[in-house]
């Protein structure tokens, strides 16, 4: 999605975060754009801070140059590799994934995290589970009554059958 906003490669300019000729430092569009069409928590870094986030706080503020832990930024920034993990933001608890954001040249230059709150995805499985028993319990009454239906057909079926059978019974016995 980035990448279809805004054209060019990653880059450092003036002590801005960049793509192409666009800053991100402090532009909320694109984390705003990726929670409306995902729900999912974006935050973008320059090196390790924060430049632009849809996290807020509890106040409403949002974590502006807020530092990354020493560990993602070794595994993301130091490294080269992607950090899958739960952390703390803003007081919220996330599993969110960092993968490393890099210049024309290939050097790191920062991260973008994509995540979820925890407790949206605890709420949503509890939804899921509420969901799947009512769904169940449908089942089990539609198949109940299918049951119901087709023994009462099938006993009705014998019943007519015994009634063909002994009448023709009796119409053979009279000969």
């Amino acid at each position: 999605m980035i990448n279809e906003m805004y054209k060019g490669d990653w880059a450092i300019s003036y002590n801005k975060l960049c793509k192409g000729s666009h800053s991100l430092s402090d532009d909320t569009v694109i984390a705003d754009k990726i929670s409306s069409h995902t729900g999912l928590l974006s935050t973008i870094f320059m090196m390790d801070t924060r430049v632009t986030t849809n996290i807020s706080k509890a106040d409403g503020t949002k974590p502006i140059g807020a530092k990354a832990s020493s560990e993602i930024v070794e595994t993301v920034l130091k490294q080269g590799n992607e950090y899958i993990g739960e952390i703390t933001v803003a007081e919220k608890k996330c599993i969110e994934k960092y993968i490393p954001l890099k210049d024309k040249t290939g050097q790191t230059i920062g991260m973008w995290a994509i995540g979820f709150e925890k407790k949206v995805s605890v709420r949503q499985i509890a939804d899921l589970r509420k969901a799947i028993s009512q769904i169940s319990i449908l089942a089990i009454l539609v198949a109940f009554g299918a049951f119901l239906f087709l023994s009462v057909k099938f006993v009705s079926d014998i019943r007519n059958y015994n009634v063909c059978l002994s009448t023709r019974v009796s119409e053979e016995s009279s000969y």
